[in-house]
């Protein structure tokens, strides 16, 4: 087992289950995760499950996991919400999520939350440099 963690980013959206997606990096050596901020409420559930069974070991989270309320995995982003806007209630809004990454993170004993804390408006091409 390597010692250090791996993004479940690296493959998260094609695995069709949580399972299946910790099985995967399980088998390219890795023992510890990162959990990216595409992850769904149940997802979480689900890692903490296991990882309370010792399979596996989260040390951090990349904000906002689970995603927010409302929001959808292919919509997921760090900057779903701007902790830095200037839109009062969009701010509110990324402070609760974070607030709620934060307790997931603390009850999965990871160390570290991952924050975006702006944007510059800029064309987004996160996801078409991923599929390349």
């Amino acid at each position: 087992m390597f010692n250090f963690s791996i993004s479940t980013s690296w493959n998260a959206m094609n695995a069709p289950n949580v399972r299946y997606m910790l099985n995967q990096i399980k088998d390219a050596g890795f023992g510890k995760i990162e959990l990216n901020f595409g992850l769904t409420a149940n997802d979480v559930n689900d890692i903490i499950r296991i990882k309370e069974r010792g399979l596996i070991e989260v040390t951090s989270l990349h904000n906002f996991c689970p995603i927010p309320r409302g929001a959808t995995p292919a919509k997921a982003s760090p900057d779903y919400y701007s902790l830095s806007s200037k839109n009062e209630k969009e701010r509110r809004r990324a402070v609760a999520a974070t607030k709620v990454t934060i307790d997931t993170a603390r009850s999965l004993g990871a160390k570290a939350v991952v924050l975006h804390l702006g944007r510059v408006n800029v064309k987004d091409r996160t996801r078409k440099l991923g599929a390349a």
